[in-house]
């Protein structure tokens, strides 16, 4: 099973100044009514309605020098754990409220599920939700009209998304704060902390914009929010190959992610092997600072300078204690395995 593990690199962080707006309370109730714009009123100047900042993580060779564990976790079990963010009735029927996006979430879209059936609704602009907002159909009889009411004293988390029935449609109509859906994206996502920031990081299939379809690739989206600041890193699973050490830079904070190490134990394999214990990352740490790993990484360089084909593989092995002959059992029959039980090579090395 597939892991992802978080490390600490080298951190350089950079203090930031600006006016918190979230931060500006108003205790009177006189002014409630008037606290949300108008769908075609203009947006004062200190407030954008748009996405998160998105910006594209720095990816490069993995260094020598890891700091601490910042945490790990199963990608099976994390894989479109959003797609449930909230759950309502629309016309008849009830439905499971996400979003999904294409791999480098340039293109957002809703989703729908239920237990038979998942739909997606392109959003081609996010600043669509304001003003008239979006209309979806989900079937003949049921339409809904999605938009966003901006509270200008609080815009991130004080706004109101509101889904509203159209075209005739009997179902509910429903309001949804933007705080609660923050705090739902992070009520889903794993979280990691590095460099005095937190960090929600989300685990999707993408979306092919061509097909408007899932696709066969995933993709992780890392978020620190910070109110009208908040920033969305969007990393392909393809650019962390399995078993090798990444160095990502998500803004200021750099860290080191790896994919397929296994964490917690006892572990089943897939191929009925139990790992009873291990400190993979240790090991990989070791061999990467004892192995001469700058070496190498140096004489690659030289001969791709030459136009050779030089690489650099990474393998994680757990053999047998006793026989260095494990590997022969790949040779056996699924049926010969087994009634051997999972002790040989064949279900160690898999």
């Amino acid at each position: 099973m597939k892991t992802i593990i978080f490390a600490a690199a080298v951190l350089i962080a950079a203090p930031t100044f600006a006016t918190d707006f979230e931060n500006f309370k108003v205790d009177s109730s006189a002014i409630e009514g008037s606290q949300y714009l108008a769908a075609d009123a203009e947006l004062p100047g200190h407030i954008k309605f748009e996405e998160p900042i998105f910006e594209k993580p720095k990816f490069g060779p993995f260094s020598v020098g890891v700091g601490k564990d910042l945490g790990g976790f199963v990608l099976a079990d994390r894989l479109d754990s959003h797609s449930d963010m909230f759950t309502r009735k629309l016309g008849s029927k009830v439905w499971d409220l996400s979003v999904a996006g294409d791999s480098k979430f340039e293109i957002s879209y809703l989703r729908l599920t239920r237990e038979d059936e998942t739909q997606l609704h392109k959003i081609k602009n996010v600043k669509e939700l304001r003003g008239k907002g979006i209309n979806i159909q989900i079937d003949d009889n049921t339409s809904y009209n999605i938009k966003v009411s901006v509270n200008i004293f609080s815009p991130t988390r004080g706004s109101k998304l509101k889904i509203t029935a159209i075209n005739g449609t009997k179902g509910p109509s429903h309001k949804i704060k933007t705080g609660a859906i923050l705090d739902r994206i992070e009520e889903k996502s794993f979280i990691f902390k590095t460099a005095g920031k937190e960090y929600w990081t989300l685990y999707g299939t993408d979306v092919d914009p061509e097909t408007n379809w899932f696709t066969d690739t995933k993709s992780f989206l890392v978020i620190q929010e910070n109110g009208l600041s908040t920033k969305a890193y969007p990393i392909p699973e393809s650019k962390l190959p399995v078993g090798e050490a990444v160095s990502v830079a998500l803004g200021d904070a750099k860290v080191v992610i790896r994919r397929n190490l296994v964490r917690e134990f006892p572990y089943r394999t897939a191929s009925g092997a139990l790992l009873d214990s291990g400190d993979y990352c240790a090991a990989l740490d070791r061999g990467m600072r004892d192995g001469t790993l700058d070496d190498l990484v140096a004489r690659r360089t030289a001969m791709r300078a030459k136009g050779r084909l030089y690489g650099i593989g990474y393998a994680a092995v757990v053999e047998p204690s006793i026989s260095n002959m494990g590997y022969i059992t790949t040779l056996l029959t699924p049926e010969a395995r087994a009634a051997a039980g999972p002790k040989n090579g064949a279900a160690a090395t898999a």
